[in-house]
């Protein structure tokens, strides 16, 4: 799942991770992924998120993912514009990040909208916010003198309060991963070129797409000890089938084979002698041949 303000980076990225593909043996993971478009409604000094994007939350709330994409902070589409030197205006450096909504805004808000609404919207919002998956955690880091959003690790602390059931979270600190944390780099790269929001969508693309991989790799790497029987479920039947007959067939032959020791016809009982012990090793043979294929499939799907 991928949660962004930026509409055409949540677009491009959720594009490049539909097309990956990692594969292990017989094994293949592929991402199926959902995007959240955070928008923030911003009227003079207040700001909250939009009816939309709660709506959106208590939708996707159902879902359970096994890595989540997060940008940490969120801002107003005017506001963006503002920041990346694209409104045509002079760029503008706020003293502080307070015209800034974070993840656990968007947690606290989520909750109360779904709360209004029932106890099971609530409930499943939730469990939303404490499933167990492995979180990106993109966050872009400025050196305002009054930063109210802290330092990247203090925001990764407020996103494990968030998500408490996460396993991992990767770190994708902008500034220091993007711009060396050299705040003149960041200056010119990032408030005096009209281009410089595509430039950082380049690269936090990149650096996403890598880590989705890693994390795919991984978890096919933590599966490889795990038997897939369920993927040859059809011959285990087969072979439980043909198991079934064999026995079926050596008790078929008893009946008979024991009424002829008892009658004394000797003749007989050398031909249903030699039937049984020929049926019986031809079964185990064929036995053998098949026990030995299931098992290297299992073993290749591995």
């Amino acid at each position: 799942m991928v949660i962004d303000d930026d509409e055409k980076m949540l677009s491009d990225l959720s594009e490049r991770l539909i097309g990956l593909r990692v594969e292990a043996g017989r094994r293949r993971a592929l991402p199926i992924v959902d995007g959240l478009l955070v928008q923030v409604d911003e009227n003079d000094s207040e700001r909250q998120f939009s009816e939309i994007t709660l709506n959106e939350v208590l939708a996707l709330s159902s879902r359970r993912y096994d890595y989540i994409i997060l940008d940490y902070s969120y801002a107003s589409r005017t506001k963006q514009a503002t920041q990346w030197n694209e409104s045509g205006k002079p760029p503008e450096t706020s003293p502080s990040n307070a015209h800034l909504l974070t993840i656990a805004d968007l947690t606290a808000q989520a909750r109360s909208h779904a709360a209004r609404r029932d106890d099971r919207s609530a409930r499943s919002v939730g469990r939303f916010f404490s499933q167990h998956s492995r979180i990106l955690l993109r966050s872009f880091q400025h050196d305002r003198a009054n930063d109210t959003l802290g330092t990247y690790e203090n925001r990764l602390q407020v996103t494990r309060g968030v998500f408490r059931g996460c396993d991992v979270i990767d770190p994708l600190n902008g500034f220091a991963m993007v711009y060396n944390s050299d705040p003149d780099l960041r200056e010119t790269m990032y408030h005096t070129q009209t281009r410089g929001r595509e430039l950082y969508r380049v690269v936090a693309m990149t650096m996403t797409t890598q880590l989705v991989l890693t994390a795919m790799m991984q978890k096919l790497a933590n599966q490889a000890g795990r038997l897939r029987l369920f993927r040859s479920s059809r011959s285990i039947a087969l072979l439980v089938t043909f198991v079934a007959a064999l026995a079926t067939f050596v008790e078929s032959m008893a009946g008979p084979l024991g009424t002829a020791v008892r009658d004394g016809e000797w003749s007989a009982v050398s031909v249903l002698t030699f039937l049984t012990l020929a049926g019986v090793v031809i079964g185990s043979l064929l036995l053998s041949f098949a026990l030995e294929r299931g098992l290297n499939r299992i073993v290749e799907d591995e």
